[in-house]
């Protein structure tokens, strides 16, 4: 016969330890890895959907933030909109499960530039336009910027196609593909690509023309209260002044490349290496009063402070990142080049071995986290601007304890390099010569290495060097 079988209950008590990645880490780590390019896109973008977030004066040059006004029923009335969009706001189509990333990578690749001119003669042609209609509206067409506006004043373009075909020249222009070119100005260029029978278009029109820095800097409240429209309205108007393009030529006449921007300077001055983190590009953020207060104010609605203690949750997480960022950043680039000083004396040459676990170690940083703070960032010295990933040189040495100034991956390939400059061209220098050259040098490196090396710099073979005296 079989033992009763028993069962208890009880309660007991133990600690564990345990990583929980809540949102404000995510996005302090996501913020971390961004250049300083990619970081003033985030800042703007986040200054469009967060009307908590607003520019405060810096760098940007941004106009003085409004005086806060003491928050009412008024201005929680106008957000009960805001508030139900948020909460009924359908999920967008196609999720990231059901995206095909071969179709996705397909579709993200640009398409060949074609040429403005040749397509507005393709259109003139379709509309058999012909004769000094047509000449006129290719002159004009010559005469638009990057952005498509003509920025001619009126007697030059008159005096370019006459006075008398001026006005059907702009408007058959301004009728063609894409729209919004031969606009005046940024605003008319927008208005330009609006449909005539749009019922919006007088609301969006009024929008661009006279809320337009309200707009930019995410003042919606203060538009709908301007305007006397409901909040969600004004919302869903922002949304489609979003969806026009501000440029309608980007397709045409390929992008000029981006300068480089530095997000680290470093130099030596007195013997002492000093490190500036380069920012002068971002915006100075900060919270909009008004908001901050409506959100404490226990005569709002519920669901309105709710939705406003989010979008301020959100609106310092970002503040406390963009400043997490510029902190790490500069600790791991003063690790970086107390270790390599000899690049900053040196150049190439004065490149030492090192590893993101030395740099991790000193700092108390994961090495994940200094990936992060290096990836895509660029440094500004007397030898030019380079990637800060370039200076993580972890060859192992041929010789345990090599770690001198120099004795780097790419110090060694600099160093290989100006023998091959300075040799005599009759007597070439060997691979093995090289290497003891090199040892005598305090640098130990294999023959082996030595060739691997000379081949990445595209030198040829010693035989191939040598040049015979007539």
């Amino acid at each position: 016969m079989a033992a009763p079988l028993h069962l208890q209950t009880a309660l007991s008590l133990r600690t564990e330890q345990r990583l929980a990645l809540v949102p404000r880490m995510l996005q302090s780590i996501e913020i971390l890895q961004l250049s300083v390019q990619e970081l003033v896109a985030r800042i703007d973008a986040e200054l469009e959907r967060n009307e908590v977030l607003e520019l405060r004066d810096g760098p940007t040059g941004a106009e003085h933030p409004p005086e806060a006004e003491a928050p009412s029923h008024g201005a929680a009335e106008r957000l009960r909109g805001a508030v139900r969009e948020e909460e009924d706001r359908p999920l967008p189509r196609g999720s990231a499960e059901d995206e095909d990333p071969k179709l996705a990578l397909l579709q993200n690749l640009p398409a060949g530039a074609e040429d403005l001119l040749d397509s507005i003669r393709l259109q003139l042609a379709w509309l058999q336009v012909s004769g000094p209609l047509r000449d006129a509206v290719l002159a004009l067409a010559e005469r638009l910027d990057q952005r498509g506006i003509l920025g001619a004043s009126d007697a030059e373009l008159a005096e370019a196609v006459g006075e008398d075909v001026l006005p059907a020249a702009l408007a058959t222009l301004r009728a063609l593909e894409p729209r919004g070119i031969g606009a005046r100005d940024p605003v008319e260029l927008l208005i330009l690509q609006l449909r005539a029978d749009d019922p919006d278009r007088p609301r969006l029109e009024r929008l661009l023309r006279e809320h337009l820095a309200d707009l930019a800097r995410g003042h919606l409240a203060q538009i709908a209260r301007a305007t006397g429209w409901p909040l969600a309205d004004v919302q869903d108007l922002v949304e489609r002044v979003r969806s026009l393009d501000p440029h309608p030529l980007a397709g045409f006449d390929p992008r000029p490349a981006g300068v480089l921007r530095p997000d680290v300077e470093v130099r030596v001055s007195g013997g002492e290496i000093e490190v500036r983190v380069d920012d002068h590009d971002l915006p100075s953020l900060g919270i909009n009063a008004l908001y901050r207060d409506l959100a404490q104010d226990r005569h709002a609605e519920r669901a309105v402070r709710e939705y406003l203690r989010a979008k301020l949750e959100s609106a310092r997480n970002l503040i406390s990142a963009v400043e997490q960022r510029r902190r790490t950043l500069a600790r791991v680039a003063r690790a970086i080049f107390a270790r390599q000083k000899g690049f900053l004396e040196r150049g190439r040459a004065g490149l030492r071995p090192l590893k993101m676990s030395e740099v991790a170690a000193e700092l108390g940083l994961h090495v994940s986290t200094v990936s992060r703070a290096i990836a895509g960032k660029h440094v500004a010295t007397d030898f030019g601007t380079l990637p800060l990933r370039a200076f993580f040189d972890g060859r192992e040495s041929d010789t345990p304890g090599e770690g001198a100034a120099g004795s780097g991956r790419e110090g060694i390939k600099e160093q290989i390099a100006g023998l091959i400059r300075g040799e005599d061209p009759h007597q070439p220098l060997s691979d093995d010569g090289i290497v003891a050259l090199l040892a005598a040098r305090g640098i130990r490196v294999a023959r082996r290495t030595v060739a691997k090396y000379r081949t990445d710099l595209g030198i040829p073979a010693t035989w191939q060097r040598k040049r015979f005296t007539p």
